[in-house]
């Protein structure tokens, strides 16, 4: 099992003292505090401010000027602590993997975007429009490939699901049933015991048992359960964007698993049914990657 990465989501507690970083697992929120670092110029800045303020004059100036020595090399200073910070936190084992460009990019002032002047040759500002262009480009269709992989995994997997999805209910239905006949066969043994010694009308009874049997009857939520499983291969199946139908035709099924769990008589209903909603929850959770 691979460790978990915290450097995504960190927070940054650094003050003009020092630094000091914690990290967050990305899965169960647990923190990493790293050591603190002393920031040396801003120590020195905080005394000599501090002598300013008792005895003033040219002291006061000193202690003033270190603010902007500060900022001069904080850039620096800040990116050194933040490295030592993963490699503490790599040494306890919470952190696996180099520090990726995307880390890089967190740190303030690591890159700095500036205006460029135009070329002074027009061949060269020809030659790097046409290199820039070409490089949006295949950044495009490279991404564009990773979504249409991206897009294959989902849809395998979402298939496999719905699958096993549709033979649990399946599974409901005979399960349901043998519940319902088993109900109407103690049913009938019931009024059988009475009638020996009370006379009671057949053609009644047979109602009361036939009603009492309707009651865990679930044909109809299996047959719209069946044709929102033929709705979702529908939606799947066209060019258009359908995550959000998709998410809300997975509501209607759960509804439909709902009600089933609450009529259906019959062995091992609750497990069939418990099975049921854990893969609607897994397909939930799934198609909220799907546009």
């Amino acid at each position: 099992m691979s460790l978990i990465q915290f450097t995504r989501n960190h927070t940054d507690h650094s003050t003009d003292k020092g630094y000091q970083f914690e990290f967050f697992c990305d899965r169960c929120g647990n923190g990493y505090m790293s050591e603190f670092s002393a920031s040396a110029i801003g120590m020195a800045g905080s005394a000599l401010r501090t002598v300013g303020n008792l005895f003033g004059g040219f002291l006061g100036n000193v202690g003033g000027s270190t603010y902007e020595m500060e900022r001069a090399v904080q850039g620096t200073g800040h990116d050194s602590a933040y490295r030592s910070a993963i490699e503490q936190a790599r040494v306890q084992g919470l952190v696996a993997g180099l520090l990726t460009p995307g880390d890089l990019l967190r740190l303030p002032q690591a890159v700095t975007i500036r205006d460029r002047p135009l070329e002074q040759d027009p061949a060269v500002e020809a030659l790097l429009a046409v290199s820039v262009e070409a490089a949006v480009e295949q950044a495009l269709l490279e991404l564009d490939a990773m979504r249409t992989r991206e897009g294959v995994h989902l849809r395998t997997d979402l298939d496999a699901r719905k699958g096993l999805l549709a033979d649990v209910i399946e599974r409901l239905r005979d399960s349901a049933d043998q519940g319902r006949a088993a109900v109407e066969a103690r049913l009938h043994e019931r009024v059988r015991e009475i009638s020996e010694q009370l006379p009671v009308d057949q053609a009644m009874v047979a109602q009361e048992i036939v009603r009492a049997a309707g009651r865990s009857d679930i044909s109809e939520e299996v047959t719209r359960f069946r044709a929102h499983v033929a709705h979702w291969k529908a939606l799947s199946d066209a060019d258009e964007p359908c995550g959000r139908k998709l998410d809300f035709l997975l509501q209607e099924m759960n509804r439909e698993v709902n009600t089933i769990g609450s009529k259906a008589d019959g062995l091992g209903i609750a497990e069939l049914i418990i099975t049921a909603k854990a893969e609607l929850e897994k397909m939930r959770e799934q198609v909220q990657n799907v546009e």
